[in-house]
């Protein structure tokens, strides 16, 4: 009796652990699927605050560079200073529609080192930005030195919902780019690395897409050229031609025509 009710509950435990494993697996959600406003743009806001937008401060200029860091002040040689550098953000074109917009962002790394881990966020505005304007960011793994790479970047949905006037529902109306958006790396000019855009100006490309194109060949007719010389006499010929059925079988009579001649000479002598 005993050995029947311990398997009895070793069966029952497998059975709900297999149950809760399941259901663990199936209800793993991160905390802006589920809290309200998404993720937030803090971080970008704050570089807003510290270096504006569209701004460009080359601090190599500057007759200190002393930065501060847990050891305490250091002083960090010039040439051993990069910059990541927005070069071109254009919009892709949208063409799926439970989807938010995309945003391609051409970074290059314009110092002797390779970067690694650095951040690229894009946040959709309509007026002002708050923390739980649409944002996004991505994780760049590696930009080789003087190497640019395009980043792809696709907003939440909601950014083409952002408000309603009149029951028309309207959609964000300027962009703010931020690299290095979690101002992770000591660069030249910090202020560059902030953009912001109007919709409006903003180029609309198409996806890049790989197309195969196939190529049939079929043979439907094989024309061969044929260059004729007919001996016209005096040692003269004709000009090389491409003959009709026609002319091909009068040529072959007239020689058969003079072979026959040749024949009867040679005979009669």
């Amino acid at each position: 009796m005993n050995f029947h009710l311990t398997r009895y509950i070793i069966v029952f435990g497998l059975v709900v652990s297999s149950a809760v494993s399941a259901v663990a697996q199936s209800s793993i959600l991160h905390a802006s699927q589920v809290l309200p406003g998404g993720t937030r743009c803090d971080n970008v806001i704050h570089l807003m605050h510290l270096h504006g937008v569209n701004n460009s401060v080359n601090l190599t200029m500057s007759a200190s560079m002393l930065h501060r860091s847990p050891l305490g002040t250091m002083l960090i040689p010039g040439d051993e200073l990069g910059d990541l550098e927005i070069i071109q953000v254009t919009q892709v074109l949208h063409d799926d529609l439970a989807c938010g917009p995309k945003i391609a962002v051409i970074v290059q790394n314009q110092s002797a080192r390779k970067v690694c881990g650095f951040h690229v966020s894009a946040v959709a505005i309509l007026g002002h930005i708050f923390p739980t304007s649409p944002n996004r960011t991505v994780r760049v793994e590696k930009l080789e030195p003087g190497e640019a790479l395009e980043v792809l970047v696709q907003l939440p949905i909601e950014a083409l919902a952002m408000g309603n006037r009149n029951g028309q529902i309207i959609g964000f109306q300027r962009l703010v780019v931020a690299i290095d958006s979690y101002d992770e790396f000591v660069e030249t000019n910090e202020a560059n690395n902030l953009k912001a855009f109007d919709c409006r100006d903003l180029q609309v490309v198409s996806p890049t897409v790989e197309q195969s194109v196939e190529t049939i060949s079929s043979t439907t007719e094989t024309q061969v050229r044929q260059e004729v010389s007919v001996d016209v006499g005096n040692g003269a010929t004709t000009s090389p031609q491409t003959p009709t059925p026609d002319a091909l079988q009068s040529a072959i009579q007239k020689l058969g025509a003079e072979q026959s001649d040749a024949m009867e000479a040679t005979n009669s002598l």
